[in-house]
């Protein structure tokens, strides 16, 4: 899965809930913010492919630690897979991922946060209703 890079906003900088322009100002509206000079906040996000958590060579080195429990040393590489097989392993578990997780709702910041300050044109845009010029 490619991640996608997207813009998404704050109105305070800790909370990165909104994907649009609107949403942001719609929230700093409702807490009586939206006012000329007011600070909001832009960054890139990319969503995180959750099947990359996964590390399969730690889930093998794990199960191979069980059956040492188990077995002792006997349990000693049966583990040890060749490259096809990982990527074979991987490839079930970023289809687990999809069909039980579905899409990712994680994402994590690339690059700088931006610090913008609402306008005139930026309230006069948000309050003019579909269809109309603002």
């Amino acid at each position: 899965m490619t991640s996608k890079t997207e813009v998404c906003y704050s109105a305070d900088g800790e909370v990165w809930q909104h994907t649009g322009i609107d949403d942001v100002f719609s929230d700093m509206d409702d807490d009586g913010r939206l006012e000329v000079g007011e600070t909001y906040y832009e960054a890139d996000f990319e969503t995180i492919d959750l099947a990359k958590m996964f590390c399969i060579e730690s889930i093998l080195e794990t199960a191979e630690e069980r059956l040492w429990d188990l077995i002792g040393e006997t349990s000693e590489d049966a583990f040890a897979v060749c490259a096809v097989a990982k990527a074979d392993l991987r490839a079930v578990l970023a289809d687990w991922t999809k069909r039980h997780l579905g899409s990712s709702a994680y994402w994590k910041c690339v690059g700088n946060v931006r610090e913008l300050s609402v306008a005139a044109d930026d309230i006069a845009g948000y309050s003019a209703k579909p269809g109309e010029v603002a």
